[in-house]
């Protein structure tokens, strides 16, 4: 059985701790593997305060990206006993996953995950800042999603025009964001790119770009 946490098609929404507890104890009592897609572990432990090994601790196989916010440029890293991970050499290469010096990518993701929890932590404390200045601008409203990570529903006023918001702030500011669904809802990600950047070039590049956009 497996879980997937956070779930990426909820946008990053985390499975409750206590749901994941009860269905561990249940995969136990009755002898069932339990495996966690932990791909983006990292932002629920950050956005949840559970540490990455209490969430394992419920799981017999954990896999964690290490291309998702780990800097590689591919690979994954599968933790479990002895017994499971010993046949995975075997599985890989009959699946046709193997990848001769994959050691870069685990170089690149242990050089990345020194002070990991750290800058996340500082990437929280920013975005809240952002949020709390973007959101006294006129018509603007970012919010977290009940249960969420690092994805906020983001609405904008309804008097710009949206195609040049994006633009700007792309061409411009160098702040990508993702196109609006068909009801216009936006959705806005926090990631430690968000270090880069002084909370004042942000917040300005939001207040330029709508001065910019409006209709």
């Amino acid at each position: 059985m497996s879980i997937e946490n956070p779930v990426r098609r909820t946008d990053e929404r985390m499975v409750p701790l206590e749901e994941i507890k009860k269905i561990s104890e249940y995969c136990k009592a009755n002898k069932i593997g339990l495996h966690l897609d932990g791909a983006r572990l990292y932002m629920a432990s950050a956005w949840s305060g559970v540490s990455i090994k209490e969430y394992a601790s419920y799981f017999d196989t954990v896999y964690i990206s290490l291309y998702k916010y780990l800097g590689a440029s591919g690979g994954a890293i599968l933790c479990g006993d002895k017994n499971v991970i010993d046949k995975m050499p075997h599985l890989i290469k009959i699946h046709g996953g193997n990848q001769f010096g994959n050691w870069l990518n685990a170089a690149m993701a242990v050089h990345r995950l020194e002070g990991m929890e750290d800058r996340l932590q500082q990437a929280i404390t920013r975005f809240k800042e952002i949020m709390n200045s973007i959101n006294q601008l006129p018509g603007f409203k970012i919010s977290a999603l009940d249960g969420g990570t690092n994805i906020y529903a983001m609405q904008l006023p309804a008097s710009i025009v949206i195609n040049k918001f994006g633009e700007t702030m792309g061409q411009k500011y160098f702040i990508r964001l993702s196109p609006p669904d068909s009801k216009g809802n936006w959705k806005i990600t926090v990631n430690e790119t968000l270090l880069y950047r002084d909370t004042s070039f942000i917040v300005n590049a939001f207040k330029e770009s709508v001065k910019l956009a409006s209709s």
